[in-house]
């Protein structure tokens, strides 16, 4: 029985080795399996080649920043010194008070100021005396044609005044608007005039409420 025995022993020997080789546990396996896995010369690959997936390009392009928006800044009001442009709700939306030759012109404005209403023909005065030899000029009726946006409240003299800007202040002499008559609707003081004036209204001689040429009206 001894002999049988001595025969199996041999033979687990023999296997023994090949059982270890095969092991996954020993160490030989996993240097075997690395050169494999590696792709070392001889060897073959048993992993799949890694794939690299790039992220899609955003073509949104970078996100807005958040501004906050400013609060609108409050107009200055306008005053004799920082006038500004014209209100809109003046009236005369189509009109531009600067250019001479825009609409209206200058030269249809100087005719209708030399036009004024019948009763300005013959004023009367305080007693009741009609002034035959006098035009009265009022400053509600100038601005009626012409519109408030040619004006400007001036406090110092308690009553508007041709804005700086105005085609009437700035061209008014050479369309020939009479001296005395452009001079009050500046606000300025009345030159060499017997005749009263007032804040709001004027009383000029009829032998010079008339159109007059430039060389006349700046001599």
């Amino acid at each position: 029985m001894s002999e049988p025995s001595s025969t199996m022993d041999k033979d687990m020997q023999t296997i023994q080795p090949t059982a270890n080789a095969l092991d996954p546990t020993a160490p030989e396996f996993f240097a075997t399996m690395s050169a494999y896995d590696s792709g070392s010369e001889g060897g073959v690959p048993l992993s799949p080649p890694s794939r690299t997936h790039s992220a899609p390009a955003d073509l949104r392009g970078p996100a807005p920043c958040f501004v906050v928006p400013s609060p609108p800044v409050p107009a200055l009001p306008r005053t004799i010194d920082n006038q500004g442009e014209p209100d809109e709700n003046l009236g005369a939306p189509d009109d531009d008070i600067k250019n001479p030759l825009a609409f209206r012109t200058l030269e249809e404005i100087v005719q209708k100021l030399l036009n004024p209403p019948a009763r300005s023909w013959q004023p009367t005065d305080n007693t009741g005396m009609v002034l035959q030899d006098r035009v009265c000029l009022r400053l509600d009726w100038v601005k009626s044609i012409v519109s408030e946006k040619h004006f400007i409240f001036d406090p110092a003299r308690s009553r508007s005044v041709l804005r700086n800007d105005s085609k009437i202040r700035t061209h008014g002499l050479a369309y020939g608007l009479p001296r005395r008559y452009w001079e009050w609707l500046c606000g300025r003081e009345v030159s060499n005039s017997p005749y009263k004036v007032s804040k709001d209204t004027l009383w000029i001689s009829r032998v010079e409420f008339h159109r007059v040429t430039l060389a006349s009206s700046s001599s």
